[in-house]
């Protein structure tokens, strides 16, 4: 058995090598993810492949989601990635609201702190219903529905400890 294993570590140990240097890549410093929603329309679009900075926030151990070294918290306009319970799945969201934020939706515009944000055209619309959306100093784009949804309005809430809100 172990002459099996040395002749393999042998031939193969530059492939062996570059596999777990791989998966420790992956897992510690960057990523890619196939963005799963058109949630992010028209900045990013349904199918769309995205690098993930591991290290962003923190520095993590290994293959395991505990986190020695804090490097920073998400900021308004981050685009963040996070597995989502209520739909299973790994979403792509923007940071609108970070903890103990006041935000509100107003017939499809937001305010954050009572302030409302700024929505103007967009220059490179195309024909399209997209806006800049002026999140406290971070421009974006967004895709302008213009129609009433449930989400269209929503009273006042304040974005717990520890706990950010995404773009809806």
């Amino acid at each position: 058995m172990m002459q099996r294993f040395h002749l393999l570590w042998k031939e193969h140990r530059s492939l062996l090598l570059f596999l777990c240097l791989m998966v420790l890549f992956r897992s510690v410093i960057a990523d890619w993810n196939t963005v799963p929603t058109g949630s992010m329309k028209p900045t990013i679009l349904e199918g769309d492949r995205i690098l993930v900075n591991k290290m962003a926030y923190d520095i993590r151990i290994p293959f395991s989601h505990r986190s020695p070294l804090k490097r920073a918290d998400p900021a308004r306009g981050d685009s963040v990635i996070f597995n989502s319970a209520v739909v299973d799945k790994r979403l792509v969201e923007r940071v609108v609201g970070l903890p103990r934020d006041r935000v509100a939706m107003v017939d499809n515009h937001l305010w954050v702190n009572g302030r409302k944000l700024g929505y103007r055209d967009d220059p490179l619309n195309l024909g399209s219903s997209d806006k800049i959306e002026d999140l406290l100093g971070i421009e974006h784009r967004v895709c302008w529905l213009g129609t009433q949804t449930r989400l269209s309005s929503f009273r006042p809430l304040t974005v717990p400890p520890d706990h950010y809100l995404q773009r809806l």
